[in-house]
């Protein structure tokens, strides 16, 4: 797995999400934000699922459902959890 955040990371995960379907009804949004992170990386990330599709981009979408505040520390974490990249 690549660096937390790279461009690389985001790719890396998409293509893993674009693998796995919902329901066509379900559609959310939550952020994971953070603000303590590295000034040239995002400071939130947003995973989306509309029609059915997985998705995650950088930044804050204002239409979230929910967002986390979280360490940066605690974000990486989570997403090396999620991601089987520990």
């Amino acid at each position: 797995m690549t660096d937390f955040l790279t461009s690389e990371w985001f790719a890396e995960i998409n293509a893993a999400l674009a693998s796995r379907k919902l329901a066509a009804t379900d559609a959310w949004r939550v952020v994971l934000s953070w603000e303590d992170g590295p000034a040239q990386l995002p400071h939130a990330v947003t995973f989306s699922a509309i029609d059915g599709l997985l998705s995650v981009e950088h930044g804050d979408h204002l239409a979230a459902d929910a967002v986390i505040v979280l360490s940066y520390h605690d974000a990486k974490a989570l997403a090396a959890e999620l991601t089987g990249s520990k």
